[in-house]
């Protein structure tokens, strides 16, 4: 179908209302690309999977599986990191970008696919905006826009009968954000298919996502459940109803108007005037939508419904703008075949959308973005797993260049904490500005001090313990709060510090310090962290609490089983019953 001069301006028109709504919301996303004051989760998440500071297992067990998101924004900021010598600038406009680009192909398709995407497209402008409300929690997470991208495109490509572009769409989405499969519901609505058939197609897109996220976090050796929502590691936490309890009360206070009429407005407004046997497969889609974030998400969070916001805007376009006359005559109800070949499928009809005539674009553009973030996310999966992988031939090369990126990280944050500090201290700044800066001076002086503690492990790994302690004492001065360390790695460098045979590298106080927090944070129920703190008691001559701790580890590894650390305890203790200190001329690899 060729368009005519009208369509065209249309378009021209709508596209440049898309960019102009993308850009403002890529102005109002870049200030909480650091995040808000005491949560900087925003950043933590977006850089969770760089090969420079990989930390996807740090990350809560539901959010492993959205690898195509995670990675992606993990490859960018790599690039960042690799080209940019000023961080908050360059870091919060990348940020921004990401999500404005989703949102732009988001209303794209809704101009190619729809003759009404202009009242759709402000409708989506106004829903996504809920999310800047203080009570969401100001939350931009990297999968949540391209998730209604996909979940959008499945729906659109059912409408049009087009099964596998809307399979192609329904398995590229699941690894952005796993709530894309309830669009595998569809399946059940397709006519003309055996109900075995159905069933078949259906198991087929989970088994998908199931074994493809499995296999992905076991190379990038990552641990998480097939279906971790809650964070469930079984089908008992799988069960549990704290989030479902949550959410009913939410819906019971204040805050529950905001979820009511969330999505600006249209959540509630389809569930009310969304039934038409037409829309039936939708609704469906969109009360088995609600029943999963009822269970599993937190409702004060409003973009998880998000989602359902393009697909809810088009069934209230379609009741809007084609009612059903008032004086229209009842239609006669077909007389029912006594024995039908076939059961009548509530199907939805193809011509009930007003779909432009270049419709056939957006099956291309389904595939197309398939493909290219599969191909984006087997990039940097790929990246990311050569740094990963087994140990082999090549592993002394591999550790040295993660050190390398470790300590071009280090600089980058470096840089980006002196030029927010730089800029607070400069006059005529503004409120805003100044909250910003001073999240940013937290944001990067953490990321500083966690990169340093990292390289500090590393140096010890490598038996370089002046480099190490170096690093550490760097990570110290940045949070001297020990908390912000694992026990792990407080109880390796108290280690270091209270053992050390080179006398200028030890530091019996600190020692005590860093060791005590181990144990505090392990309840003193760990027998190897007790016995370092028996070594910094008697590196600081207090040997009565020495001989105390070191009974008090041998007891404990007796009664864990841990003999490995039993004849080493026994052995520290005859030296404190006699006054001495313990030496280590070599420290062994943590």
């Amino acid at each position: 179908m060729t368009l005519g001069n009208t369509s065209r301006q249309r378009i021209i028109i709508e596209l440049v209302l898309a960019v102009f709504l993308s850009a403002i919301f890529f102005s109002c996303v870049r200030d909480y690309a650091i995040g808000t004051p005491g949560n900087s989760t925003n950043a933590w998440v977006f850089k969770s999977c760089c090969s420079y500071d990989f930390e996807l297992d740090h990350l809560y067990d539901v959010w492993k599986g959205r690898l195509s998101a995670l990675l992606l924004t993990g490859g960018l900021f790599d690039f960042i990191v690799h080209h940019a010598s000023a961080g908050l600038g360059v870091y919060s406009g990348v940020f921004a970008f990401y999500q404005a680009l989703w949102l732009f192909l988001l209303m794209l398709t809704m101009i190619l696919a729809l003759r009404h995407s202009l009242l759709i497209n402000l409708g989506i402008f106004a829903g996504v905006m809920y999310a800047f409300i203080p009570a969401s929690g100001l939350y931009f997470y990297p999968w949540d826009l391209p998730a209604t991208l996909f979940f959008t495109l499945a729906v659109l490509l059912f409408q049009q009968r087009r099964w596998p572009a809307m399979v192609a769409a329904i398995c590229a989405g699941c690894f952005f954000k796993e709530t894309v499969l309830v669009c595998a519901l569809l399946v059940f609505f397709i006519g003309g298919l055996a109900w075995w058939r159905r069933l078949l197609v259906f198991a087929g897109i989970a088994l998908f996502y199931l074994l493809g996220k499995k296999l992905l976090l076991a190379g990038l050796h990552v641990t998480a459940a097939a279906l971790s929502m809650n964070d469930a590691t079984n089908l008992h936490d799988l069960a549990k109803t704290g989030v479902l309890d949550e959410n009913l009360n939410t819906l019971l206070t204040a805050n529950g108007l905001y979820v009511v009429f969330c999505n600006a407005g249209s959540l509630i407004a389809v569930l009310l005037f969304g039934w038409r046997r037409r829309f039936l497969p939708y609704m469906v889609l969109i009360l088995a939508f609600m029943a999963g974030q009822a269970m599993f998400g937190a409702f004060l969070e409003f973009r998880i419904f998000m989602q359902i916001l393009p697909l809810s805007l088009i069934i209230l376009t379609e009741r809007l703008l084609s009612p059903r006359p008032a004086n229209a005559a009842k239609p006669v109800k077909p007389a029912k075949p006594v024995k039908p070949a076939r059961p009548v499928r509530p199907l939805p009809e193809p011509e009930s959308w007003a779909v432009r005539g270049s419709f056939s674009v957006v099956p291309r553009l389904a595939l197309a973005l398939a493909c290219l973030t599969a191909a984006a996310t087997l990039g940097c999966y790929a990246m990311i797993f050569k740094d990963l992988g087994p140990a082999d031939s090549g592993q002394v090369p591999a550790r040295r260049t993660a050190m390398l990126k470790l300590e071009t990280l280090s600089t980058w944050f470096q840089n980006g904490r002196q030029d927010a500090e730089r800029r607070l201290a400069a006059p005529r700044n503004t409120p805003a500005e100044t909250v910003q800066l001073t999240i940013a001076d937290y944001w990067f002086g953490h990321c500083y001090a966690s990169v340093e503690r990292k390289l500090a492990d590393a140096f010890l790994s490598h038996g370089q313990v002046a480099d190490s302690l170096a690093h550490f004492q760097v990570a110290m001065s940045l949070f001297p709060d020990t908390v912000t360390n694992s026990a792990a790695e407080n109880n390796n460098f108290a280690w270091v510090l209270a053992t050390t045979a080179d006398a200028g590298l030890r530091n019996g106080s600190e020692a005590v310090l860093l060791a005590e927090m181990a144990c505090s944070q392990k309840n003193y129920q760990d027998p190897k962290i007790v016995d370092t703190l028996a070594a910094a008691y008697a590196e600081t001559g207090r040997f009565d609490d020495a001989r105390a701790m070191a009974q008090k580890a041998a007891a404990l590894a007796q009664q864990s089983g841990r003999t490995d650390l039993t004849a080493g305890i026994d052995l520290r203790l005859k030296l404190y019953e006699s006054g001495r200190r313990y030496r280590e001329a070599l420290v062994p690899i943590p």
